[in-house]
């Protein structure tokens, strides 16, 4: 039988030693492709670059952290006040949840940036403006998730939970909220968290030309950025 591994009555085979040195030419093989057709790029300018590139990096991971800490208690509590909380929270965190969902990226981030300083009179810093809406928006997405892990946990968990005289927020966090988020319901969920192309998004906010307000000079017909 063919192919790199197979199998026999106590498991997958070990590949034979032609296999392993053909798996071997291949990747040579395919580094020595990669390196000829990256030889001809400038890498001097990324190595001049490179502490740049890494302060950068660093500042990219921080926030993705950021977002994430701060997004992900606030998913859970919007997802647990959707599911079960007073009819006035439950349709608030449904009308949250479904407008971040719905408005793209953005201009979620444009709106906290931008509007925020029209309502309040204070302008935010664009670090705060980022962590902000990425963290809304991770609230939003992941939301949604645990709603999901929330909706796999038996009933009869809970119903064991009240025969056992628990409350209502110890039957949450003791009972049902622990198995909600193990679930694979919240594990194979597609959720579009703050990475590389949230990181993005919020690069406008980093350049100094890009904070000021637009503005058309009287006279002028020319967009003053």
């Amino acid at each position: 039988v063919g192919g790199a591994v197979r199998d026999s009555a106590f498991g997958p085979a070990e590949a034979t030693a032609a296999e392993k040195w053909a798996w071997r030419l291949v990747v040579i093989g395919t580094l020595a492709v990669l390196a000829v057709l990256l030889s001809g790029e400038r890498w001097q300018v990324v190595i001049v670059s490179g502490p740049f590139l890494l302060k950068s990096l660093g500042v990219s991971w921080l926030l993705t952290l950021a977002a994430v800490a701060i997004g992900l208690p606030m998913g859970i509590l919007l997802a647990v006040l959707r599911r079960s909380g007073p009819p006035g929270l439950s349709q608030i965190a449904t009308a949250i949840i479904e407008i971040v969902r719905a408005t793209p990226q953005l201009m979620v981030i444009f709106w906290v940036f931008f509007a925020t300083p029209a309502f309040t009179g204070q302008k935010v810093p664009p670090w705060n403006a980022a962590v902000i809406s990425l963290s809304l928006i991770a609230a939003a997405y992941l939301a949604e998730v645990v709603r999901a892990g929330l909706g796999s946990v038996p009933r009869i968990q809970v119903e064991g939970g009240w025969a056992r005289g628990l409350t209502r927020r110890q039957i949450l966090f003791a009972t049902v909220l622990p198995p909600a988020l193990r679930s694979r319901a919240y594990v194979d969920e597609d959720v579009a968290l703050p990475g590389p192309a949230g990181r993005v998004l919020v690069a406008p906010l980093t350049v100094a030309r890009l904070l000021q307000l637009a503005a058309v000079r009287p006279g002028d017909r020319a967009l003053v950025v």
